[in-house]
């Protein structure tokens, strides 16, 4: 049985999820702009032991219906805070969100509303900055990493807007030289056109002053070879834990998976060894 058919699938709001574990929930936002949620299942296996899970598909990736025409980065923040407030019932339910790089650009929005006061805690993996200036510079950083014979193969794969190839080639640029060559890791599915739309719409960005409204229980975990980076959400420092783990690149929680639960364990205490 695959690790779909292990999920139960149902909708919150206008949105459709996936489900494993039982309990307080915790909403898992993918990466992106065009990746979706199914690299992130089984590495979050263990946080199920504690937590019902909850993964979603942004809008117009993986298996959401919407039009790419009709996405832009707003409403990917609204369709979070829809979420985010379907499963919280009134402030009934106990909610959790663990954001994955461009997925903490949907919570840092989210916030930004100032609808979402009841959110018990977060946890940000590898999370784009909080400017647009900061975003940018991460891809930088990520274009440095590859070597330049490569780019007008990547160049060409983007033209024919083929995702698989382009995550097959850029892949290994966002891990630690030491995971490389570990062929186990997941390769997130990528929908070029969904990432080129949504920064024809995301705009010159800035969310530094949402500090006060991150949940004081909160984390941020790096790893110490991501292009991501601790100064670019140095204002969220004084609500958050900053984790940065050694030999680690873009995807902790798959690259170096004990030392990532070792990160969040005041936030998910779990035996992740059992």
């Amino acid at each position: 049985m695959s690790t779909s058919q292990r999920l139960k699938t149902r909708k919150f709001g206008a949105t459709r999820v996936w489900t494993m574990g039982s309990g307080d929930f915790l909403v898992v936002v993918h990466g992106g702009p065009g990746m979706d949620h199914t690299y992130l299942e089984d590495a979050m296996r263990p946080a199920a032991k504690v937590r019902r899970v909850v993964f979603y598909d942004q809008l117009a990736c993986g298996r959401d219906r919407t039009p790419v025409n009709s996405v832009t980065a707003g409403a990917m923040v609204d369709q979070l805070v829809d979420l985010l407030c379907s499963l919280s019932d009134g402030g009934a339910a106990r909610v959790s969100v663990l954001a994955h790089s461009w997925g903490a650009y949907a919570l840092y929005g989210a916030l930004a509303t100032g609808k979402i006061p009841f959110l018990q805690s977060s946890i940000l993996v590898s999370p784009v900055g909080l400017t647009r200036a900061s975003f940018d510079a991460s891809g930088e950083r990520l274009v440095e990493r590859i070597p330049a014979q490569m780019m007008s193969e990547i160049e060409t794969l983007d033209a024919l807007g083929d995702g698989a190839g382009l995550m097959r080639v850029i892949f290994p640029y966002y891990l630690s030289p030491g995971s490389r060559a570990n062929s186990a890791l997941p390769t997130p599915a990528y929908k070029p056109n969904v990432f080129a739309r949504v920064m024809e719409t995301v705009g010159d960005f800035d969310f530094r002053t949402i500090g006060p409204r991150v949940p004081a229980d909160s984390v941020i975990i790096y790893g110490s070879d991501d292009i991501e980076i601790p100064a670019a959400t140095r204002e969220l420092h004084r609500r958050s834990s900053v984790k940065v783990l050694n030999g680690c690149g873009h995807f902790a929680f798959s690259e170096r998976p004990a030392e990532f639960w070792d990160a969040v364990v005041s936030i998910l205490p779990l035996d992740h060894a059992s």
